[in-house]
């Protein structure tokens, strides 16, 4: 859905395997249960900037925003047609399917999701409605 409001929140991005990670000599090397972080290994460069590319006012936030002149944002929309998204803003984009917005934590759109320390910072933008 589209954000109703501006909010900022983060996301624990930690992960518990859910069965056992065994070698090729038969060893458990992590215990179903174990826990980690990925952040806490890697540092995530990109910028995700979510929309839903049937919304044209999300797609007039996004092209109005600094995000497109950024090389560090990846553009993934909830819904609409890649090739009129790719067409329109010139740009690279993706799909974001469930497990992706599942995972960091996105509710609404536009959103916008970066690094923070060990955690996701997921940023939802509420998009003003037009006056006649």
């Amino acid at each position: 859905p589209a954000a109703k409001e501006d909010k900022v929140f983060s996301i624990d991005m930690t992960y518990t395997l859910q069965e056992d990670i065994i070698g090729k000599d038969g060893v458990v090397i992590y215990p179903r249960g174990y826990q980690y972080n990925p952040m806490e290994y890697v540092f995530m460069r990109r910028i995700v900037v979510f929309i839903n590319a049937k919304d044209i006012r999300q797609m007039e936030w996004y092209k109005n925003s600094p995000y497109p002149d950024d090389m560090r944002t990846m553009l993934l929309i909830t819904d609409g047609s890649y090739l009129y998204v790719k067409n329109k803003l010139k740009t690279s984009v993706y799909y974001a399917n469930r497990e992706i917005i599942e995972r960091m934590g996105i509710k609404a759109v536009p959103s916008v999701a970066v690094q923070k320390g060990t955690a996701l910072e997921v940023r939802e933008y509420a998009l003003k409605k037009k006056t006649k």
